[in-house]
């Protein structure tokens, strides 16, 4: 018999998945509608630019510091983290994906789980006492 965790966990990596983030250009067509790319190479910057410079150093480090700060039920850590991750956004396009992307992922896996601590994040974020990042709650 699968492991009950499974189906949740394919919910959450499906490319279906209602977050917007397969979907999002995280501010690609402003750098394109301003000329700031207009071609392969200026697309590989901005790729690369993403990946190096939030993909990678900022967002991988926050969902291993988010899992430990939710696992320990530390909410208050959980949004320090979520307002610092919010003032490494430099570009606004970058803030308001993260934060759609977040909260998509806040409210669908507060819905698979159940679980008391997204539901106590969920209504910090809707009171605007967290912005919502990257459903950073869930790790």
């Amino acid at each position: 018999m699968p492991d009950p965790a499974l189906l949740p966990l394919l919910h959450l990596a499906d490319t279906a998945f209602p977050t917007g983030g397969y979907a999002h250009s995280l501010g690609l067509e402003t750098y394109c509608q301003d000329g700031r790319v207009d071609d392969a190479e200026g697309l590989a910057a901005f790729l690369t630019m993403h990946l190096e410079g939030a993909a990678g150093p900022a967002d991988a480090t926050a969902a291993v510091a988010a899992l430990r700060a939710f696992a320990a039920r530390d909410l208050g850590a959980c949004r320090a983290l979520d307002a610092r991750l919010e003032a490494m956004k430099p570009a606004r396009e970058l803030r308001e994906a993260s934060r759609q992307m977040g909260r998509q992922t806040l409210r669908v896996a507060g819905t698979l789980t159940g679980d008391a601590g997204l539901a106590a994040y969920a209504a910090a974020v809707a009171a605007g006492e967290a912005p919502g990042h990257h459903g950073v709650a869930f790790g």
